[in-house]
């Protein structure tokens, strides 16, 4: 996500209601794990945190939500880290975790400028050089169990026109836990990710409730999975609680064809751009001869075969097999762009072919990941005919 410079304006006030803290508090990493912050939306939900960044209680965090207000209240999100690339290529992180062994990473403090409550939104302002400050905002809709977080860079004004845009990358630590608790994550555990275009629906497991980050449009989700590891609550420490847990960070969508629906089912909701590039996000991951991966390779959760016990088949079905009805959202959202009906007919021929191997005269239900792409699972599966025929009656 990139984002333009303004000019720096006078910050000059009187204004009873703004209380701030300068750089004497803020850069000092101690006194900035002892203050907090906190905003609340009328529901009993609430986020907070220390006003450095980490999460110093298993009460903090940026969605805490009242699922049965105003009681109940569950942490799904308890922070977001930042990793700034400034137009010089150089890359600042201005978030601070502190781990069970007392490691502090990173050190973002050390670029927090000034703390201020503007009325009752917290402010961070982060000094990224001598000349540019990125301004952090936090605040909750009234009434629902929404967090808003706002980013505004500005540059002294001799320097703006000399100033390009910056690079936000944002890793939101994901959860699903009772506030009072702490979540112990699991390598084998992995978070339900879902890319809707500049949206991403994250579930910690089926049953559980969504969240749903939103980006600006021209921002994009790629995926990680990654987990933090003791990431220690200091303020527990002092209660005799439990203090340390693992946190699911997701900067991550994984990139499956599902927006593919959307596109083919519901055209006129997108602009002809967006459909040109879920297309292209999509074909060169998720394409195959034989119809559409279920999970891009790139991501950590990919299965490169169909194989193994049932438990492990189960396993593998929706993270990288193909699909072979998964052609016809592709082939719909492809006319709609192009309009190109001998570039779909070269791209159903593989399918075709189908016909005579395995199962003679039918298409099976899936194939394997990778080359050379054998069928597995059902030998004759009917939506898979389906499509195909359906696609070929098009063009």
């Amino acid at each position: 996500m990139s984002i333009q410079p303004e000019v720096e304006a006078d910050r000059s006030t009187e204004n009873a209601w703004e209380l701030s803290v300068g750089p004497d508090m803020c850069r000092n990493v101690q006194a900035g794990l002892d203050r907090e912050w906190i905003v609340t939306n009328g529901l009993g939900g609430y986020a907070s945190g220390s006003v450095v960044g980490a999460t110093t209680r298993s009460y903090h965090g940026l969605l805490v939500a009242a699922l049965i207000p105003p009681v109940e209240r569950d942490v799904l999100v308890t922070k977001i880290d930042e990793t700034i690339e400034l137009p010089d290529k150089s890359v600042l992180k201005p978030g601070v975790n502190e781990y069970r062994d007392g490691t502090i990473d990173p050190q973002g403090y050390n670029y927090l400028d000034t703390f201020s409550l503007e009325a009752d939104v917290p402010c961070f302002r982060y000094q990224l050089d001598e000349n540019l400050t990125l301004e952090k905002r936090v605040w909750m809709e009234y009434g629902q169990n929404t967090t808003y977080v706002q980013y505004a860079l500005s540059a002294a004004s001799a320097h703006v026109a000399n100033v390009g845009p910056l690079t936000l990358t944002f890793n939101p630590f994901c959860v699903y836990r009772s506030h009072h608790a702490t979540t112990h994550g699991d390598s084998n555990w992995h978070f339900l990710v879902e890319n809707q275009g500049n949206r991403c629906r994250i579930c910690a497991y089926e049953e559980a409730p969504a969240c749903v980050l939103v980006l600006e449009p021209s921002a994009q989700f790629t995926s990680t999975g990654n987990w933090f590891w003791g990431v220690k609550h200091r303020r527990d420490t002092e209660r005799g609680l439990p203090d340390v847990e693992g946190v699911a960070g997701q900067n991550d969508a994984s990139l499956r064809p599902n927006q593919l629906f959307a596109a083919s089912l519901t055209p006129s909701l997108l602009t002809e751009n967006q459909m040109r590039s879920i297309l292209q996000k999509v074909t060169e991951p998720l394409l195959t001869p034989l119809g559409l991966r279920s999970l891009s390779p790139d991501d950590p959760s990919y299965c490169t075969h169909y194989n193994g016990n049932q438990q492990q088949r189960d396993g593998a079905y929706h993270r990288g097999t193909v699909w072979q009805w998964l052609i016809g959202p592709y082939v719909d959202v492809h006319l709609s762009v192009y309009k190109d009906h001998t570039a779909i007919r070269t791209l159903l021929q593989p399918l075709v072919q189908h016909l005579w191997d395995a199962c003679l005269g039918t298409i099976s239900e899936i194939a394997e990941p990778e080359p050379p792409f054998t069928q597995v699972g059902c030998y004759a599966q009917a939506w898979s005919v389906a499509e195909v025929l359906r696609c070929w009656l098009l063009v």
